[in-house]
């Protein structure tokens, strides 16, 4: 059988609600890695993040992270930037808004706020406890400033907040400085722009010669919409949001329920 790229979304998708990947799951990747299919996560995450879920697995598994402005290929790791302007227009919307920014490097969270409750992490995919972690909190404008021309991607969360929230993303989507997305309804995604997880995939694609016929996609998010739609078999999880099922061409079982393993154990009649 001719090689699969098989990408998968991380939260909602490949782990479970406990942040777990199953023995299961793991097991069926493992099994069509040894028949030469390549997997990679695509993740909003920061790369350090990624890269320890990718781990989980193990450590054949590559990376797409930040949505797609950073990925692992052959030749090295690519990485893109939000750019100086970007970045302080989030900065300074956030501020204004009084909602909390995340601002991420490699391996380093800027946050605005001294405010790393359980809701905030959640709805940035921050994982605190991950030892390669560099959390910095942001004490003024200068200090983003420093460091503007170093940040990758970013988020700005609050749960609680949805009005200033759908009124921060109006406002920065008409700036045009940046691509904007949402892996939930507690957070806006603040990616370089001409970047996202479809132009990622693409370029694996490219570098791999595996085509969009030969290409699996896995996701719950409205983030992953775009790379369901360049690749020929796309999958929404059962949890998936009503409107991410839409884009895909197929549906699976949840990500509680093994959705992943379920759908490949079946399609390759394992």
């Amino acid at each position: 059988m001719q090689p699969y790229l098989i990408f998968m979304d991380i939260d909602g998708t490949l782990v479970n609600d406990q942040k777990k990947v199953t023995p299961a799951t793991r097991q069926v990747i493992e099994q069509l890695q040894a028949q030469g299919h390549l997997f990679y996560i695509a993740s909003g995450r920061m790369y350090v993040l990624a890269t320890a879920i990718a781990h989980l697995v193990n450590d054949q598994v590559h990376v797409i992270a930040s949505n797609g402005a950073v990925y692992e290929t052959k030749d090295g790791l690519q990485v893109a930037h939000l750019g100086r302007k970007a970045v302080l227009a989030a900065y300074d919307a956030a501020e204004r808004a009084h909602l909390t920014g995340h601002f991420f490097t490699l391996d380093t969270a800027y946050d605005n706020r001294n405010t790393y409750s359980v809701a905030a992490l959640r709805a940035a995919n921050i994982d605190r406890n991950n030892t390669n972690l560099k959390t910095i909190q942001i004490q003024s404008r200068a200090q983003i400033e420093r460091v503007a021309d170093k940040i990758i991607n970013g988020i700005i969360s609050d749960y609680k907040k949805q009005i200033q929230l759908k009124v921060t993303h109006a406002y920065l989507g008409r700036q045009h400085l940046m691509n904007l997305s949402s892996s939930n309804r507690g957070n806006i995604e603040l990616i370089p722009s001409h970047y996202d997880k479809a132009v990622a995939v693409q370029a694996i694609q490219k570098l791999s010669g595996i085509p969009a016929e030969r290409t699996i996609v896995f996701g719950d998010g409205m983030n992953d919409t775009g790379m369901m739609q360049v690749a020929d078999i796309s999958v929404a999880m059962g949890n998936a949001q009503p409107r991410v099922k839409k884009f895909a061409h197929y549906e699976t079982t949840t990500n509680n329920e093994n959705g992943v393993a379920v759908f490949l154990k079946k399609y390759f009649k394992l």
